[in-house]
């Protein structure tokens, strides 16, 4: 089959905690919502992008993909964890493109480059002044250039995502990486070339992410994007909102008699334990240490001071999470939901739901609204 941006995709998101499919239409310009669902993993099918336990991860796969009558086969999904650099280098016919940018791979990448998968994308042509010495002069010169962000994931990590999909029954045609597809799905509710510095702050488990934003683009300082991972609290069960959520998304009859254990689960009136309400502080306290290093970081390294923080993944849902971080940092603070730009049918979904799910299933939106057009 040819395939083209108006070719149906199915949006496979794989994280720790859980599967997610989801598809996405376009009517009038608007993205419309045509299908969404959730299945828990088993602890340890995920570990930190890896996958643990492929036979339980198929299973779910399998199963999410029926519960909802997804008839779509071909799949997009995400990897975790890419190595992002900036390069500037000089501006060379589109032909030798490919080679040179797997030389300046070999000199960026740290890591056997035959066990990666690269990718690149050229964001802006620049010049840059050149020096030229010898045993009579120095001279200088302006050189054309172009500035390009190049990408590197292990081929092991992508090689097991695409089993997963294939051994479930689809055909995987893009693999994108979480964080862009969290940035496109923020896309929907902000402009981001308009906002400035801002932070991405990806509250998961049992691995975070800070990532920060100049103007829509990676915030870099010598070449590496500004990022910083930090693992949740161990010792005692780390918070995790998806399983403190009673109500379904569903609507229609069909998913309403669902299976309760393979779905959310808990009421969300159910009181926290006492080692639950310790996970749930140790988890803050540490949002705020690393949150306090990257204002630290931003406020040497650069002019510009922070000026929004986007809320997304199981983190997000903890109660009063970002008025906490507002006040804390003096700092606007919005937890993102994706399905306020969304057309939702209210016959098929619970809004109320959707809504408080937004900042769990923005990768899974952000996938959604890929197309296969290489853009």
């Amino acid at each position: 089959m040819f395939l083209n941006k108006k070719t149906p995709l199915v949006a496979v998101d794989i994280n720790s905690n859980s599967v997610m499919v989801a598809q996405l239409n376009t009517v009038n310009g608007k993205p419309e919502l045509m299908s969404l669902g959730v299945m828990p993993l088993e602890e340890g099918s995920v570990v930190s992008g890896v996958i643990g336990k492929p036979s339980k991860v198929i299973d779910a796969l399998r199963l999410l993909l029926k519960t909802e009558k997804i008839k779509c086969r071909h799949a997009v999904t995400s990897v975790w964890d890419p190595i992002i650099r900036k390069i500037k280098m000089p501006t060379v016919p589109e032909k030798e493109l490919p080679k040179k940018i797997y030389e300046l791979a070999e000199q960026h990448i740290p890591f056997d480059i035959k066990k990666m998968l690269i990718d690149y994308k050229i964001t802006e042509q620049a010049q840059i002044e050149k020096n030229e010495e010898s045993l009579s002069k120095k001279s200088y010169f302006i050189q054309e250039a172009m500035e390009v962000l190049l990408v590197a994931i292990s081929k092991e990590i992508v090689n097991d995502r695409l089993d997963i999909l294939i051994e479930a029954g689809l055909n995987p045609v893009i693999v994108d990486m979480d964080i862009f597809a969290s940035i496109n799905a923020l896309k929907l509710i902000r402009d981001l070339p308009a906002t400035g510095l801002v932070v991405l702050l990806d509250l998961a488990n049992p691995v975070s992410r800070i990532n920060i934003l100049s103007n829509g683009n990676f915030l870099f300082l010598q070449d590496d994007p500004v990022a910083i991972d930090f693992q949740s609290y161990r010792d005692v069960p780390p918070p995790n909102p998806l399983l403190a959520l009673s109500k379904k998304i569903k609507k229609n009859n069909i998913i309403k008699n669902l299976n309760e254990d393979s779905f959310l689960q808990k009421g969300i009136s159910e009181k926290q334990l006492p080692d639950e309400e310790i996970a749930e502080q140790l988890f803050i306290d540490g949002v705020l240490e690393k949150m306090e290093t990257i204002f630290t970081l931003i406020d040497q390294k650069t002019s510009e001071q922070i000026e929004h923080i986007f809320l997304f993944g199981d983190g997000a849902l903890i109660s009063d999470l970002d008025s906490m971080l507002a006040d804390h940092f003096s700092t606007r603070v919005e937890i993102v939901n994706p399905f306020k730009s969304i057309s939702v049918s209210s016959k098929h979904f619970n809004l109320e739901t959707l809504n408080r799910l937004g900042p769990l299933l923005t990768t899974v939106v952000g996938l959604a609204l890929r197309r296969f057009n290489y853009n």
